[in-house]
């Protein structure tokens, strides 16, 4: 049976009724959204760190490396020139 056009709570009713379903299924999904990106960022701020310690060692060894190689020309130039 249509609803009645004299009774605006029988056209009303059903439209409320999808408006509180479709905010709590959004409510529901910004809920897992925001588990998501509280874990995404979580992950990503160990992540970082993790690479920044490991670009710290990478460059401290370069640094060891280039250091060794100039002793190395100064042992050679002293040699040569006795």
């Amino acid at each position: 049976m249509a609803p009645s056009v004299n009774d605006p709570l029988a056209i009303i009713a059903p439209l409320i009724v999808f408006l509180v379903r479709s905010v709590n299924d959004l409510t529901k999904w910004l809920s897992v959204l925001e588990v998501g990106f509280t874990t995404m960022l979580e992950q990503g701020a160990e992540y970082s760190i993790a690479e920044e310690q490991e670009e710290v060692t990478v460059e401290n060894s370069l640094t060891e490396d280039t250091n060794a190689s100039k002793w190395d020309s100064v042992t050679d130039l002293v040699l040569e020139s006795s």
